[in-house]
């Protein structure tokens, strides 16, 4: 090979492996803490730290930590105090909450406005990890405080233990802090200052670890040097320029001819797997020779030009629950689960039928009746007359990805004062449970809940004692709910909450239980006026099942009958003592 395709693949193969790296670590767990910074829970929490505010902030965490496969991550006030943080991945004992990280780089230059990229090993767990730091902002853009999120190394370490080459992950300080070369780990390429060290060690970064120069000739490789995204960070791949001859002219004629043979068994497997493509008995046969395919993480699928499948890969076995026996011989159709309209499947007929590609995502439904998502990719497969005979899907499960975007969504759409649900996500919430209750064969109540005469206490006591009865309100109505229940504000003074897997009668009791708590709740406030609740519910059945729109126009319309009662009990004076 020459010198300049050695360079060239070089090159090419540094390049996929930066494209997983950054795909995988960094842009991932930087999007992650972008997001998280924007959060009204965190910001809550940032701003008034109580209990009902950690509490709603460690589900974020959690939720969040456990979906992205994130090491850890945790919310620091202005002061560098760890207020809350998720579950350590690796010690779920190890608790960090209260401890002082006001030292970090990472938290100090996060103060500043920036969003951080910190190599280091942990204070505590003496782990290396990346931390991704940003500043988290009230609403008035000043910075309250900093999340931050760390990935541990294993996936880096895991891309580079299978790369070729020796490779190294630099820091912006040009330290190793990743490398398929163990003795290269915590050396610097180039010089560092007596300062820089002396600040290395003040700030704790790699704990008690000397930092060493890499003693390395660069003359005697290749070197292959990029940039990890938009950071000072450098992936550095190094191949050797001269390697002595290791085979005897024999040997080397020997080698070519084995990889002559090599080359003619790959065009007898490609021909074999079209053969079979045409619907041949020769499965077994394809299994064997398609290895890679059989092991694959990603769901494939063989069917003739109707539909009915005639291969499948463990995966789909895995992902779906069907056997073998039930999968060969179905049509690819038993994975439908009603979310795509019938002009969906025409249009991917039509793109694959005409020889064309299609790609898109595929909502699809298991044996045991679950969702789950697929990224899809389609080809056709044709003879030597140009016939279609048989279509090639190559699809990855993309359910967890699009559960966290939901999430991140979700939580980007909650009331900033109530930590409730807005309106937007409260609609989306609804049509889901609908569609949850509707597969299930489960009935589900909706209540529609209104807060009686706060519009008078807003023009006789200002909005702070508004405000002050709205939160009265949920906290009324929130310490009742169920972990699976939710509820939403629709409005200024409208709130509805969601019971699934709830009957009427269940849902009474849940009232009762609301109008006790209420009572006590007027016993204690020295409010000028009390706190009143009209209620009105709605009840969805499998045997008469109703639309979404059906179920808030039946809840609102009892709940206004409700309110005339209690406003004609009230009388004159309202809800004022």
């Amino acid at each position: 090979m020459s010198n300049e395709n050695k360079k060239e693949n070089l090159n090419i193969e540094t390049t996929k492996i930066l494209q997983d790296i950054n795909y995988k670590a960094f842009s991932k767990a930087q999007n992650i803490s972008n997001t998280l910074a924007t959060d009204n829970f965190i910001k809550q929490l940032c701003l008034h730290n109580n209990d009902y505010n950690y509490s709603s902030t460690k589900i974020v965490l959690n939720t969040i930590q456990k979906t992205s496969n994130l090491e850890l991550c945790y919310v620091l006030n202005s002061r560098g105090i760890v207020l809350a943080s998720s579950e350590y991945q690796i010690d779920n004992t190890l608790i960090i909450e209260g401890k002082d990280f006001s030292f970090r780089p990472y938290f100090l230059d996060a103060l500043q406005g920036k969003n951080v990229i910190y190599p280091a090993l942990g204070v505590t767990t003496k782990s290396p990890g990346i931390y991704f730091s940003s500043p988290i902002k009230d609403n008035a853009n000043s910075i309250i405080g900093v999340i931050v999120c760390k990935i541990n190394m294993d996936d880096i370490d895991g891309i580079l233990k299978e790369y070729q080459y020796k490779a190294l992950i630099s820091t912006s300080d040009g330290i190793v802090f990743s490398s398929n070369t163990k003795e290269w780990l915590f050396s610097s390429i180039y010089p560092i200052s007596k300062e820089k060290l002396d600040q290395i060690i003040k700030d704790k970064q790699f704990s008690d670890t000397s930092i060493k120069p890499l003693n390395l000739d660069l003359k005697k490789y290749y070197v292959s040097e990029q940039s990890i995204g938009d950071t000072h960070w450098k992936l550095l791949a190094l191949s050797p320029k001269n390697l002595a001859p290791l085979l005897t002219p024999m040997q080397m004629s020997f080698i070519i001819i084995i990889f002559l043979i090599l080359n003619i068994l790959i065009v007898t497997i490609v021909v074999l797997m079209y053969t079979i493509y045409k619907g041949r008995e020769s499965e077994l046969n394809f299994i064997k020779l398609f290895q890679a395919v059989e092991q694959s993480s990603t769901t494939i699928v063989i069917t003739d030009v109707l539909g009915t499948i005639e291969y499948v890969n463990p995966m789909f076995l895995k992902l779906t629950g069907y056997s073998l026996e039930e999968a060969i011989g179905s049509n690819a159709n038993i994975l439908k689960s009603g979310e795509h309209t019938e002009e969906f499947y025409k249009q991917m007929w039509t793109t694959i039928l005409s020889g064309e590609d299609w790609r898109g995502n595929f909502c699809n439904k298991r044996k045991n009746e679950e969702i789950y998502w697929e990224d899809a990719l389609i080809s056709s497969v044709k003879n030597s007359t140009g016939e279609i005979t048989s279509f090639i899907a190559v699809k990855e499960d993309i359910t967890k990805r699009r559960e966290l975007d939901e999430l991140l969504n979700l939580y980007a759409t909650m009331d900033e004062m109530t930590g409730t649900y807005n309106r937007r996500s409260c609609l989306l919430l609804l049509e889901r449970q609908l569609q949850s209750s509707k597969r299930q064969n489960q009935r589900f109540v909706v209540i529609f809940i209104d807060i009686n005469g706060l519009k008078s206490v807003n023009d006789s006591y200002g909005h702070n004692f508004g405000d002050a009865l709205i939160l009265s309100a949920v906290d009324a109505i929130k310490s009742f709910l169920r972990a699976s229940d939710s509820i939403c504000r629709l409005g200024g003074d409208e709130f509805l909450v969601i019971l699934p897997n709830t009957e009427l009668s269940q849902s009474e009791i849940f009232l009762n239980k609301i109008h006790a708590n209420i009572e006590e709740i007027n016993s204690k406030e020295n409010y000028p006026f009390i706190l009143s609740l009209s209620f009105g519910e709605a009840e969805y059945s499998p045997e008469s099942p109703l639309t979404v729109d059906d179920l808030l126009q039946i809840a609102d319309e009892k709940m206004y009958e409700n309110k005339a009662i209690i406003k004609q009990k009230q009388g004159t004076k309202g809800i004022f003592r």
